[in-house]
């Protein structure tokens, strides 16, 4: 196993470690663990020293600079994971479903990123390792900077860390950065960059931008470090969002829309944990197999198919419970959701009488079977919301067994 650029950056750290000790952080041979030193050593990220019979491992990279901007609608995430940190829930909350990157953190500041800006800014990500700086800004101030700790591509971990955006496609946000030593700034972007550098106008068009050599290297001249830097030029008091800002100093044009305030943030973020806690938990239960066809798929990168369908949606009311739920597969979890599916108090499923409608071949062959539930009955639906689903989706007949072959 080759062990990336990344992993072994943060292991090394701002710490001087020999060999010996690098591998066994990594669980590798010293030998191999040697050789990737030496390759990162003549790519310029780390440089050894000899002390007696050991080499001293240290990095040789300073630190580098990002503005990421945050615009409108991302301003919730900024205020509950960059602001504010998320925490690791784990009271009542089986270990499984906690993602093995997030397993080592009480709390953790976190930043996701979409699979499109991953694509347009390749190059940028490519750059950047732990320890680097991100400044986020909004419009022209520079409001935070945090260190990168590590790049977890995995959307699992942004689906846990928020929760209420789980209803878009999985791999919309893929890749989330873990954050540390969080900061917040009044940095008007032009004092950092200087006024005269193109990057103070650009940045307004870029999602992501690098903050350039000669200006990195202007700033360390003058302060000694990128951090030294931006602790001088940072006035008090920190920069305020919108909806941070007094009541009577808010444009109500400024809010976006989607941005959740005061207690109904609170309140919503619990309802919206429970309910990814809840449909981890269901998937598990039935095995991340479909209740009415068994199929078990999984995507390239090792993620179910399989999703949780709710008799009486939660968008109307509908209980956010086991037993409201079923785990389908995303034909059979449209089907029922349309109508073409119901199931029976007995757990059969029952086909909707429409053998003249294209789609109605595809579901008449699993007329009367029966619905592969757990062996735990307290997951098993509850034949109220059943009955209630089926008064829902149709009033004409259901078929509960094959049509009979004609001619």
């Amino acid at each position: 196993m080759t062990h990336s650029a990344e992993e072994i950056l943060s292991v090394v750290g701002d710490k001087r470690l020999t060999t010996r000790e690098i591998a066994a952080e990594l669980d590798c041979h010293p030998e191999t663990a040697n050789r990737r030193l030496r390759q990162l050593e003549e790519d310029g990220l780390l440089s050894s020293t000899r002390s007696g019979q050991m080499l001293l491992w240290t990095r040789a990279r300073q630190p580098r600079a990002f503005l990421v901007r945050v615009d409108a609608d991302r301003i919730p995430n900024f205020i509950v994971g960059i602001r504010t940190p998320i925490e690791i829930v784990r009271d009542g909350v089986p270990p499984s479903l906690v993602p093995d990157p997030l397993q080592e953190y009480e709390a953790v500041r976190a930043w996701t990123v979409s699979r499109s800006v991953a694509l347009d800014y390749l190059s940028e990500f490519e750059r950047m390792y732990p320890g680097d700086r991100l400044l986020f800004t909004w419009e022209d101030t520079i409001i935070a900077d945090c260190a990168l700790d590590r790049r977890v591509d995995n959307p699992q971990v942004s689906d846990y860390l928020w929760p209420e955006t789980v209803g878009r496609e999985s791999t919309e946000y893929p890749i989330t950065l873990l954050l540390t030593d969080y900061r917040p700034r009044s940095i008007v972007v032009a004092d950092l960059v200087g006024s005269e550098n193109a990057i103070g106008d650009r940045h307004h068009q870029r999602t992501l931008t690098q903050l350039p050599e000669e200006c990195h290297a202007s700033l360390v001249a003058e302060y000694g470090s990128l951090e030294s830097a931006l602790a001088e030029i940072h006035t008090d008091p920190p920069a305020l969002l919108p909806v941070e800002r007094e009541p009577d100093t808010v444009e109500r044009d400024d809010l976006p829309e989607s941005v959740p305030t005061g207690v109904g943030k609170t309140e919503r973020w619990t309802r919206a944990m429970l309910q990814h806690q809840l449909a981890a938990r269901i998937k598990d239960a039935y095995e991340n197999q479909c209740a009415v066809c068994d199929s078990h798929r999984l995507t390239p990168s090792n993620e179910p198919e399989i999703e949780v369908a709710y008799l009486q949606p939660l968008s109307e009311g509908g209980e956010p419970t086991s037993r409201n739920a079923i785990a389908l597969c995303r034909l059979h979890h449209w089907a029922l959701d349309v109508g073409w599916l119901a199931i029976s108090d007995q757990y059969d499923v029952l086909v909707r009488d429409r053998p003249e409608q294209p789609g109605f071949n595809d579901f008449i062959q699993f007329a009367g079977t029966s619905l592969s539930l757990p062996a735990d009955e307290t997951v098993h639906p509850d034949p109220a919301f059943l009955r209630a689903h089926r008064e829902r989706v149709a009033t004409d007949e259901w078929l509960s067994q094959p049509l009979e072959p004609t001619g």
